[in-house]
């Protein structure tokens, strides 16, 4: 018998968007805001909204979206079972455009349980998730003593966007963007949610 212990679970789905739309809007938005850093090297990562009033919040593309990554929270929520009683509601969303030479930082999201991210485009620069453990490679099991690295014995582990692909993972959990080397954006919708 095996045993699976203390797993960090990545949920990844396929979604049916209308991407041509939603991109429209996000750089509609883009063009209207300066954005903030957060995370981000460069790049434009818009305000945290949700509900407010006019902008993006309204167009239906997006409405569909959040509906669509409701439907996938509640999935994730039942797989880890977490009580029937509590619901995962988002909390925050935000949107991320990174041009050629930018990146995002080693983070976590604080304060959440799940968070997530929802590509609109396909793009050669992965997200980058490390293990929990950070050091394993450097104490206990050098690169050099392994054969294939995998999801059991890998200190980092790279997930390449896909367009209209939704990841769901435990806010606890270490990621990054490389340096985008692309000439053409590299579009995310990322989120958090909390229990209610």
């Amino acid at each position: 018998m095996n045993i699976e212990l203390f797993v960090s679970y990545i949920q990844k789905s396929k979604l049916d968007i209308d991407i041509c739309a939603l991109t429209t809007s996000i750089y509609k938005l883009r063009d209207s805001d300066d954005g903030v850093i957060v995370s981000n090297v460069g790049g434009w990562q818009s305000r945290e909204f949700l509900s407010a009033s006019g902008g993006i919040s309204n167009d239906s593309h997006f409405v569909n979206l959040v509906s669509a990554i409701q439907d996938a929270i509640n999935m994730y929520h039942q797989k880890m079972e977490f009580k029937k009683t509590l619901k995962q509601v988002i909390d925050n969303i935000w949107i991320n455009i990174n041009g050629k030479g930018h990146s995002n930082e080693l983070h976590v999201h604080p304060q959440s349980v799940l968070s997530g991210v929802f590509y609109l485009t396909d793009s050669s620069t992965p997200i980058l998730f490390t293990h929990p453990y950070a050091d394993i490679n450097t104490y206990y099991w050098p690169v050099s003593s392994i054969e294939n690295s995998n999801q059991y014995n890998a200190s980092s582990y790279t997930i390449i966007p896909e367009k209209n692909t939704l990841i769901i993972f435990p806010s606890w959990l270490s990621h990054r963007v490389p340096l985008h080397r692309s000439d053409n954006d590299r579009i995310s919708i990322s989120f958090n949610t909390k229990l209610k």
